[in-house]
């Protein structure tokens, strides 16, 4: 349903938009714009029509996710008892001493021998070493929907909405911190406590920033992350051993000279607007340095004719 209504939703170009198929594998992995889009715009208006449309009983939906929750949680004390028994009877082993043999000593092996044998042991511990990483899996829920699922996540959109804002007073600040608290106190209640993460309570020191540095506009990191993506985009061939950097560097290299020659003024003729017109169809410079540039350039032109337009005499302007 959620592809059904990004099929219907238009919204500006400046804002971005999200991959057609957005969860699932064809579609990829979203970008932290993309997700800041998500969480700001889309998913406020998608999640509660699809809560309206598929979500059954709310008693049952509550009992459902209650007794999933609990069942995960006596999976995990399982698991971290058995691995405890495991870990001892280890121990027990290590410390008893060595039963002395009477039996004549094997014959020495030959090389290749050896290499077989350790080979084939180390294939048969690597297939008889079992699953038990319970603790780094996480088990998911059962596929239910909460009733108050919704109301959960609205808070987190609400005090994003404030902390992203361009200006922000102390009050909604204060604000913000207190639903972000509020949303991670729920999460406790709604999936178990074990879905706490420490991005959780980094995100309650969010307003605290805001309060010491200014607006998140003004050092956010949306700048690195798009780096990062760039860098994910380039194709490398799985080298390594030094080519991966030489890789990276050539490619960068040819972008930034491609560039480069589009931007020069003295660029006329079918190259100069093939370029231009390249550029601004494909180009999603958002949280870039050039989309900065951009920025500080339309400030400085404004600034400018402020300038001209200050000591110029009122029949002049």
């Amino acid at each position: 349903m959620l592809h059904g209504i990004l099929a219907e939703f238009h919204m500006p170009s400046y804002l971005g938009r999200l991959p057609s198929l957005v969860g699932v594998p064809a579609g990829g992995s979203l970008t932290a714009d993309q997700w800041m889009l998500m969480a700001t715009v889309i998913a406020p208006i998608a999640i509660p029509k699809i809560w309206h449309i598929y979500m059954s009983d709310p008693v049952d939906a509550r009992a459902q996710r209650a007794a999933a929750i609990q069942s995960r949680l006596d999976k995990k004390a399982k698991a971290a008892e058995a691995r405890k028994q495991k870990q001892k009877k280890a121990a027990t082993t290590t410390t008893s001493p060595p039963v002395a043999s009477t039996s004549a000593p094997p014959p020495p092996a030959s090389a290749s021998t050896t290499t077989k044998s350790k080979s084939t042991t180390a294939k048969k511990k690597r297939v008889a070493q079992p699953a038990d990483n319970s603790d780094e899996e996480e088990d998911s829920l059962a596929a239910c929907l909460h009733p108050d699922d919704p109301s959960n996540f609205m808070k987190l959109c609400l005090a994003l909405r404030l902390l992203l804002a361009r200006q922000i007073s102390d009050q909604e600040i204060d604000e913000a911190g207190t639903l972000l608290s509020e949303y991670c106190s729920e999460l406790v209640t709604l999936y178990g406590a074990d879905v706490i993460r420490p991005n959780h309570h980094y995100a309650i020191h969010t307003p605290e920033c805001v309060r010491d540095f200014g607006p998140l506009h003004g050092f956010w990191t949306f700048l690195f992350e798009r780096l990062n993506k760039v860098l994910k985009s380039y194709k490398t061939n799985n080298q390594g051993g030094g080519e991966l950097e030489a890789t990276f560097f050539r490619e960068f290299h040819r972008a930034v000279s491609t560039s480069r020659q589009a931007s020069r003024e003295d660029v006329s003729g079918l190259f100069g607007d093939a370029a231009t017109y390249m550029f601004s169809a494909s180009a999603d410079d958002r949280g870039t340095v050039q989309a900065l540039a951009k920025e500080l350039d339309s400030h400085r032109e404004d600034a400018l004719a402020l300038n001209r337009n200050s000591w110029m005499p009122s029949y002049m302007v």
